[in-house]
């Protein structure tokens, strides 16, 4: 029963997380369609496998979270790349690659009160930092981060004008592993954790989605 309950689940999440895609995958059906209409099996095998390709890259993390508000659950899937221990928060910069869960959970219990959406640094092309207040009145915030790009830039703004997005609106109560927004195509983020959190994370490692960063 619980075999067949995932499977409906996924399937459900699946096609959920495609609306976030959209343009993608008007585009991938618009290319299997010219190509039956001209009976073409390249372009066919082409929008197939970009349709794949979708279904991978929005998936979203399907195994059971260990909950617990005593954990600061990694936000996403991603690789540490620098932890800087600063004199009124700890920052974590994680860099998430193409192929990552590009989905965003909520790392504890927490209430967002500040939705904040503009580049902080030269090299940003978007940032949003959403700042929460956890169960036990401590600040965070989480900064979904896309960084300058060169020549092909244009395409992926052509198709989002937006990268990092955010389902929820300030004053939303979030539960641990809850769901609150992506960054399209993957880019960066930035933890910054206040300095009651232990971090145990560790630099240069690649943490899933709902692991263990820190604890209270």
């Amino acid at each position: 029963m619980i075999k067949y309950y995932n499977i409906l689940m996924n399937t459900a999440h699946i096609l959920h997380n495609l609306v976030y895609a959209n343009k993608l995958v008007v585009g991938c059906f618009m290319i299997i369609l010219i190509g039956l209409l001209l009976n073409n099996t390249y372009l066919q095998c082409i929008g197939v496998t970009s349709f794949l390709f979708l279904l991978y890259f929005f998936r979203n993390n399907f195994t059971f979270i260990k909950k617990s508000n005593n954990y600061f659950l990694s936000p996403s899937s991603s690789k540490i790349t620098k932890i800087e221990y600063k004199k009124d928060v700890n920052s974590i910069y994680t860099y998430l690659s193409v192929f990552d869960k590009h989905f965003m959970i909520a790392p504890v219990d927490c209430t967002i009160i500040n939705i904040q959406r503009k580049p902080r640094k030269l090299s940003d092309s978007e940032r949003l930092r959403i700042t929460f207040k956890d169960t036990k009145n401590n600040i965070f915030s989480l900064d979904q981060i896309v960084s300058k790009l060169g020549k092909g830039a244009w395409l992926l703004k052509f198709l989002y004008s937006t990268r990092c997005v955010v389902f929820k609106n300030v004053g939303d109560t979030l539960k641990q592993g809850e769901r609150y927004g992506l960054i399209r195509f993957g880019s960066n983020m930035q933890y910054n954790l206040p300095k009651c959190y232990n971090i145990i994370a560790k630099e240069n490692q690649k943490y899933n989605i709902g692991s263990v960063l820190a604890y209270t």
